[in-house]
């Protein structure tokens, strides 16, 4: 990230009154070599981590729908990447933290913008080597605690406290769900250090973590925990799915109920009240099936699912959503 007003200290945008004699594909080839540089001297000193930029492809993936390639911020920061990518070794790992994901609002915009970031550097990379990396890029799900809690007028979206914390939680708990390793967590008034945090937010993370990270086991809400009446609903291994409204009443309906079959490999859906316009099958952050139900019992096969997660994401006529995760450990 840059916050600099003068263009000219700006490290990945590119102007003539930067450059002056020198075309974007020149500079681009220099600043590839720039990436190329980085990334051994990283691996000289450790030859197995993970890289991760809070952005690679999700900024750059909106500016240019409405700017030129060249006149976006970030176009000189797409081939400092693609220098890395062309000497990564393979035990080294890069991921793009998908900054976007912070306003997040649905499960699908978690599990989508991994194919979009994806096919975005597939479009702008040049080297053959950077372009077969690519499926190895990982994505780093964010969660942004003062924005989706309002904790500055600036994020503020007038919304209730309790809707405040649905918010939160579905996030927390679709950015672990889909995240390929890491979720990365930022605030800015929060004193981690102080040890002053508020026990809802523990109570959020800890629960989340334990049901999709570490456990196949459901969450355990214990009574005394302030969270657990106030901020969601639990559709991690519940066996149920419920409309996804982070904004609108606290109450929440159940969608559909399901059934996973380990031994017939099929997973068995029924629809308490409108069917989906389309249903979503994800297994470990990958689309696997897509179809229309016709009917309020469906079934699926999923034979390739023997652990991990699987996420089921319903679309209705009225733009809503529907959802439940399923983990198998």
């Amino acid at each position: 990230e840059y916050y600099y007003e003068n263009k000219f200290f700006n490290p990945w945008t590119f102007s003539a009154e930067q450059y002056p004699g020198k075309t974007l594909e020149q500079v681009q080839n220099k600043v590839k070599q720039r990436g190329e540089q980085f990334i051994i001297a990283l691996q000289k000193q450790q030859s197995s981590f993970t890289f991760i930029s809070i952005w690679i492809a999700s900024f750059i993936a909106q500016e240019k729908k409405y700017t030129p390639l060249e006149k976006t911020r970030h176009v000189l920061l797409i081939s400092f990447i693609e220098g890395m990518l062309n000497k990564k070794i393979s035990t080294v790992t890069i991921a793009d933290g998908d900054e976007y994901a912070y306003w997040n609002k649905t499960p699908s915009q978690f599990l989508e913008s991994k194919n979009f970031l994806k096919n975005t550097l597939l479009q702008l990379m040049h080297s053959q080597k950077a372009i077969q990396q690519i499926k190895n890029i990982e994505i780093a799900q964010p969660v942004f605690y003062d924005g989706l809690m309002g904790v500055a007028p600036s994020f503020d979206k007038g919304l209730k406290n309790a809707a405040k914390w649905k918010w939160l939680n579905e996030n927390i708990k679709y950015a672990l769900a889909s995240s390929d390793q890491y979720v990365w967590f930022y605030s800015q008034r929060i004193n981690w250090w102080k040890g002053n945090i508020n026990d809802t937010l523990l109570g959020i993370l800890k629960e989340n973590k334990l049901a999709i990270a570490n456990s196949n086991l459901k969450p355990v809400i214990h009574n005394n925990m302030s969270f657990s009446n106030k901020v969601g609903y639990n559709n991690i291994n519940s066996n149920k799915g419920y409309y996804h409204n982070i904004t609108g009443s606290e109450k929440n309906e159940t969608a559909f109920t399901f059934e996973w079959n380990s031994a017939l490999k099929k997973l068995s859906i029924h629809f308490n009240n409108t069917l989906p316009l389309l249903t979503y099958i994800y297994l470990n952050n990958k689309l696997k099936t897509q179809l229309s139900p016709t009917s309020s019992d469906t079934t699926i096969n999923v034979p390739t699912f023997t652990k991990g997660n699987l996420i089921i994401i319903n679309k209705y006529k009225s733009n809503t959503e529907s959802s439940a995760i399923y983990v198998l450990k």
